[in-house]
């Protein structure tokens, strides 16, 4: 995957490159957004941890 010139978006292109690796390997597992959901175990917008 090519650099898209921000964080958020390389996070959004790997997360959808993932999800679309999933579908492909599992079948369907609800909307794009349940499966990122599911890949990144509902943490997406966790904070970080400070320290």
């Amino acid at each position: 995957m090519p650099p898209t010139g921000s964080a958020l978006g390389d996070a959004l292109d790997a997360l959808s490159t993932g999800a679309a690796a999933a579908v492909r390997r599992l079948g369907r597992l609800g909307s794009p957004w349940q499966t990122i959901a599911v890949l990144t175990r509902g943490q997406l917008l966790t904070p970080l941890p400070s320290g």
